[in-house]
């Protein structure tokens, strides 16, 4: 299978989509001790919103938790585009492509977007729900002090499902989908985020027709890779590698280069479960499988397949009706809209 439709080694980290290159939005690839905000504590943007504190930076902008002086001085995050960046591979249409998004979505388990907006000296912000917890990703780096239990595993992929599978049936995939963008908030409730790349599944405009491949490579599914079709099989995917890589604290495919990366996901097979602390049952080594296999025909094919295994083999393995009970049910969730709940969470990106 030839990599000539992927610019993938362009890349030179594979932490690093194409598309949130451009867009600018990597959360966790610069520390904050690298970079300096350009907003202060105490200053408003577009009169409305004061600075409290800088969350996290990207390439083309960054994060802030502020004060909505408008709504009562509650505190919400704000993502800012910086107006040098704006115009640049048309960052400013994507940035507002992810509200139009993102609104469509209000569930308990995606973090919810509020408004699109300019404010003083071209900048041009997100503001959404505040998230107080830690992602995903830094939770795995965490994992030699604090080792996930298997039933908080299945937890945290319960409620992924129930969330992909509501953005599914409002016609979204994430494309996106990895440790980064999944938030944990106390009791290990699960915040999706960033739907920047999201795209509307009866849209067949693919980015990779103008040379841009949409998500990031360690998560990509073949077909994102080969410039295919894409549906909401792609999610499922990538679910499937941050489950492995829960349950071994590695990811399964790594190499010196995007390229080598994506030669990985087109032709490995899922390396197997070794070294771990606690006994995988072969119906979860399935389900990985499953979620990761190269053909999406012989993947689950919807979200709401994969939680239906989880809950029914996870009470098996601790997996209580409480944690269940978190989340909706599968033949409620399609009719579900949500409940807008505004609870202060701070959002951890990366």
């Amino acid at each position: 299978m030839s990599l000539s439709l992927c610019p993938l080694s362009a890349l030179k980290n594979p932490d690093q989509s194409t598309e949130l290159q451009h867009r600018g939005f990597i959360h966790h690839q610069v520390g904050m001790e690298e970079r300096k905000s350009v907003f202060n504590p105490g200053q408003m943007i577009a009169g409305r919103y004061e600075v409290l504190e800088t969350l996290g930076f990207g390439a083309m902008g960054e994060v802030v938790c502020a004060a909505d002086h408008a709504l009562e001085k509650e505190e919400i995050a704000l993502k800012i585009l910086y107006p040098d960046r704006a115009n640049i591979h048309n960052n400013l249409a994507r940035f507002r492509k992810e509200v139009l998004l993102a609104r469509k979505l209000t569930h308990r388990n995606i973090v919810q977007i509020f408004d699109f907006g300019a404010a003083e000296g071209g900048y041009h912000y997100i503001s959404m729900e505040l998230v107080k917890g830690i992602s995903l990703a830094k939770r795995i780096k965490l994992r030699e002090h604090e080792i996930f239990s298997f039933p908080e595993i299945l937890h945290i992929l319960y409620q992924l499902c129930h969330a992909l599978h509501y953005a599914h049936t409002h016609g979204i995939i994430h494309r996106d989908l990895k440790p980064d963008n999944v938030l944990l908030s106390e009791g290990n409730q699960v915040k999706l985020t960033d739907f920047g790349v999201a795209r509307c599944i009866k849209d067949q405009q693919h980015l990779t027709a103008t040379g841009l491949m949409v998500g990031t490579p360690y998560y990509m599914a073949p077909e994102q890779i080969t410039g295919e079709a894409l549906d909401q099989r792609i999610d499922i995917y990538a679910m499937g590698i941050m489950a492995y890589e829960m349950v071994t604290g590695r990811r399964p495919f790594v190499d010196k280069d995007s390229s080598g990366v994506a030669a990985m996901h087109l032709l490995r097979p899922l390396p197997e479960f070794e070294d771990l602390q606690f006994k995988l049952p072969s119906w979860f080594r399935d389900f990985v499988h499953t979620c990761a296999e190269k053909s999406p025909n012989r993947r689950f094919q919807s979200m709401s397949e994969a939680a239906d295994v989880l809950a029914t083999q996870g009470k098996q393995h601790g997996l209580s009706s409480s944690m269940l009970a978190a989340v909706p049910t599968t033949a409620s969730i399609a009719e579900q809209r949500g409940v807008n709940l505004k609870s202060l969470w701070r959002a951890i990106f990366g």
